[in-house]
């Protein structure tokens, strides 16, 4: 809804605040889930919307697919930040590679 009135930098700000605690959980498979409805939720690109029941329907499963939607929608994300933005969403994800190895992906965006 936020997203609809026009509040699309609001939104971006909200899910930088939220990358940390959404991807510390026990599991790298339970981290992947929840960023992944973090972006997708996030979004205004109907493709990745569009994944969003998919990615309902196969919680609890260790899916590459699941993977693929999450590297997918959180580089669909960053594209969408401005220079700051870029730098506090990669410090969160070099915190958060400590905890799951798959997100130093994510680390080498722009480069």
């Amino acid at each position: 809804m936020l997203i609809i009135r026009g509040q699309e930098k609001e939104v971006r700000i909200w899910a930088l605040l939220c990358i940390d605690s959404f991807g510390r959980c026990a599991s790298t498979k339970d981290a992947v889930w929840n960023l992944s409805c973090l972006f997708i939720s996030t979004s205004n690109n109907s493709v990745i919307c569009g994944l969003f029941p998919t990615l309902l329907a196969r919680n609890n499963t260790n899916s590459s697919w699941i993977t693929e939607v999450f590297l997918y929608s959180a580089e669909s994300f960053y594209a969408t930040l401005e220079r700051d933005d870029r730098n506090q969403f990669k410090k969160s994800f070099e915190q958060l590679n400590v905890l799951h190895p798959i997100f130093s992906n994510l680390l080498y965006l722009d480069q």
